[in-house]
């Protein structure tokens, strides 16, 4: 086949233009190099970005909320104690022989007056329920003052005094303790849903960001090594190992403290919560979480949680109801709250080493990733910039 090339007048053929390349060596080095810059130091903000969500959410969850939760209802167990502690005052009678039986039962009091307090005073930062933290302040200063009433009154006027108290605790005190402790564990919920939500998509972005990085890596590496005759370049390559470390670390690290946050609620808050329900529900004759399917699976659940960290009460759905309902003694009764207690001190101490370890473990990453997105910048910098020299 003949090709027909064009011709000056002279009839000499015009030399063909050589094709250009659009892209020189160069210039892709450049822009693959501040391609990767930007993506390490967008990963790095993001991953940091996400720790401290996470780190933010699980102080407040672990170490404010939960612990505010958890007081609330057990404000309700010392409400409860108390109404029976002043009842047992008042009918132990003024005989000396009945001395003993109101020596225990002031005594019974001022114990719960006191564990009520202190959950009062764990309670009172929370400033949406402040006021029914004021109201319960309140009511309870009032019930001292009829409490007190009643036990120097004598015949009808002390059973006076004591209807009073009791309709002050049923009407006021315990409605006012359960709003609270409802109020306090929506903001728990709240904390946990926002937390999850904002982590999760932060999350989602630094990884797409991250395996956009490692995308860009890989075709630098390889210009750098095609184009100038040698087999790899040592900073870029330490650059891209330390991109794939960072990746797949803060990816772990990310779905890890997610993941803890989640069990966080679901585990030990959520365990310690049903246990103190159920006290509460005994100490203030409430409906007990025998009485509907739903609850009953909430304390299922806690038992078979409480059983993978406190060794063997796997059993525990039976203890209850042996506890009691065995003879109806007040020893069986006593042996019944006890365990309870010690289920939910068992969960507490679980939710609070959690809370502890997770934050500590996410604590680097607030400013880990900035550090080794810097870090991988000047790997690649030192890579690259001798290899653009060349060209000048």
């Amino acid at each position: 086949m003949t090709t027909f090339m064009p011709v000056t007048g002279l009839g000499v053929p015009d030399p063909v233009p050589p094709r250009r390349r659009r892209w020189s060596t160069p210039a892709r080095l450049r822009a693959l190099t501040v391609l990767a810059v930007v993506l390490a130091v967008a990963f790095g903000a993001l991953v940091a970005v996400t720790a401290a969500d996470l780190r933010g959410g699980l102080r407040r969850a672990g170490g404010r909320e939960a612990p505010r939760s958890l007081a609330a209802a057990d404000l309700r167990i010392r409400l409860g104690e108390l109404d029976s502690a002043l009842a047992a005052l008042l009918a132990a009678g003024v005989r000396d022989r009945d001395e003993p039986a109101r020596v225990q039962a002031r005594d019974r009091f001022q114990r719960a007056l006191a564990r009520a307090n202190a959950d009062l005073r764990e309670l009172a930062g929370a400033r949406a329920a402040a006021h029914e933290t004021r109201t319960i302040m309140d009511g309870l200063g009032r019930y001292q003052v009829l409490a007190a009433a009643a036990g120097e009154a004598r015949g009808a006027d002390r059973a006076a005094r004591h209807r009073d108290a009791a309709a002050l605790m049923r009407e006021t005190l315990l409605p006012a303790a359960k709003r609270l402790a409802d109020s306090a564990h929506r903001d728990l919920d709240r904390t946990y849903r926002e937390t999850h939500r904002t982590a999760g998509g932060t999350a989602t972005a630094a990884n797409w960001l991250g395996l956009a990085l490692l995308a860009v890596l890989g075709p630098l590496n390889a210009l750098l090594t095609r184009r100038h005759r040698r087999m790899i370049n040592p900073p870029a390559a330490a650059a891209s190992v330390l991109a794939l470390l960072l990746v797949a670390q803060a990816a772990g690290m990310m779905r890890t403290q997610a993941d803890g946050l989640r069990t966080l609620k679901t585990g030990p808050y959520e365990s310690a919560r049903v246990y103190s329900e159920v006290r509460a529900s005994e100490w203030t004759r409430e409906p007990a979480v025998h009485g509907s399917p739903e609850p009953a699976a909430r304390l299922k659940r806690a038992s078979l949680y409480t059983a993978t960290i406190a060794g063997d009460v796997s059993a525990v759905d039976e203890e209850f109801l042996r506890a009691r309902h065995e003879e109806g003694s007040a020893g069986a009764w006593e042996a019944y709250d006890r365990l309870l207690a010690t289920l939910t001190d068992v969960n507490r101490r679980d939710l609070d080493r959690r809370a502890r370890a997770a934050s500590r473990e996410v604590e680097p990453w607030a400013t880990l990733p900035l550090g080794g997105a810097a870090l991988l910048s000047a790997l690649l910098i030192a890579g690259v910039r001798p290899r653009l020299a060349e060209y000048r």
